[in-house]
């Protein structure tokens, strides 16, 4: 009797799923994504890459004398070689043996939304837009 009525209850469900079609439409990142730049220009902010914006901030933030010993503290700890610097490249995964810290908390609320497959991280003087399940990289660039 109760296995009847757990069947029955299942296929119900599976009969109503079917026959409402729900679906779910992902929001598009882009439409809202337009700011204009300093040269008065729209331009798209895309969430695979560093905007215009941020690489500023970024490059801002250490750039202050409160802020160089924290630099200086994260390039001491991610020191690599030449050879493995020319592997940070876009569309190339971080090796695991390649050690990346995230930005500062405080710098990092002041950057543009992620999604949160997204990090973006330090590797010696390089900042990278990585994924975080595949650690590839969606776009670097130098402080």
């Amino acid at each position: 009797m109760r296995l009847t009525l757990l069947i029955a209850f299942l296929l119900a469900g599976f009969v109503l799923q079917a026959g409402c079609k729900i679906t779910f439409k992902r929001k598009n990142m882009q439409q809202d994504n337009v700011v204009v730049n300093e040269k008065g220009e729209k331009e798209e902010i895309r969430s695979d890459r560093f905007s215009s914006k941020d690489k500023k901030t970024i490059s801002n933030y250490f750039q202050r004398e409160a802020h160089k010993v924290i630099r200086e503290d994260m390039l001491a700890y991610t020191k690599i070689s030449n050879k493995q610097k020319a592997r940070l490249v876009r569309d190339e995964v971080i090796p695991r043996d390649i050690q990346v810290m995230p930005l500062p908390l405080e710098l990092n609320r002041k950057l543009s939304e992620l999604p949160v497959s997204m990090l973006r991280v330090m590797v010696a003087d390089r900042v990278i837009l990585m994924n975080v399940k595949t650690r590839r990289i969606l776009d670097v660039f130098k402080i």
